[in-house]
């Protein structure tokens, strides 16, 4: 790289740093003018509760926080190149198999995103699932018709991905009936896949799923060579 090419890399740099910062006080700005108006809006009441202390304390608690996770994305992630590949994080799902051929649910999973996406871009209500992976059953002990396919296709009745509301995170968690802590039908298997968004195109995590089977039989002439101390 020559001279000429490290300057200008350094000043583009300098200029997507300058753009974020503008965008990331700006709404700062608008998030803290909100919080106070709140805080205003309860000690202008006639009384002012212990309650309304507390709200205020949260509300002005939260802000901050939020304040500073921007900052923090600011200074990180508006640095990077654009020709440079971002780190995902992984989201580990383990269903862990309890009687019956059932499984137990895991719990729901965070997926958080860079804040600053939020005012910048209409995020959708639900983020998208792809999967793949291979079945951990031997094919004359699992049930007729039940391949890897059928288990991505169980997963994916399984499992949503949500937004929460008006924030920079989405929930992966299981999708199940009212009050049920087990689901039947899964496949026993590993598979691993990303969830991501279509518009905008963003992938947010990548996904390991693990789906516990019966434990497995060693093969007879396995036994054999170990009873005869082979």
């Amino acid at each position: 790289m020559t001279d000429d090419q490290e300057a200008s890399l350094a000043w583009d740099r300098v200029g997507r740093l300058m753009q974020q910062a503008d965008n990331t006080y700006r709404l700062m700005s608008k998030r803290n003018l909100q919080t106070w108006g709140q805080v205003s809006s309860h000690l202008r009441k006639d009384k002012y509760s212990a309650d309304d202390m507390a709200k205020d304390a949260v509300t002005v608690y939260t802000s901050a926080i939020k304040d500073m996770t921007q900052l923090w994305w600011m200074w990180t992630d508006s640095l990077r190149a654009e020709s440079v590949a971002q780190e995902l994080p992984t989201a580990f799902l383990l269903f862990e198999l309890a009687k019956h051929a059932r499984h137990r649910l895991p719990d729901p999973v965070r997926i958080d995103m860079d804040p600053e996406a939020v005012s910048d871009r209409k995020l959708p209500k639900y983020a998208e699932i792809a999967l793949n992976g291979r079945t951990s059953v031997k094919p004359h002990d699992q049930q007729p018709g039940r391949t890897s396919r059928d288990g991505v296709a169980e997963l994916h009745r399984c499992l949503v991905a949500s937004r929460k509301s008006k924030s920079a995170t989405y929930l992966l968690q299981t999708v199940h009936d009212k009050g049920s802590k087990h689901h039947s039908g899964l496949v026993p298997g590993v598979y691993d896949g990303v969830v991501y968004l279509s518009d905008p195109p963003l992938a947010l995590a990548n996904l390991r799923i693990l789906v516990e089977g019966p434990p497995q039989d060693v093969d007879g002439e396995e036994d054999d060579r170990s009873s005869n101390g082979g």
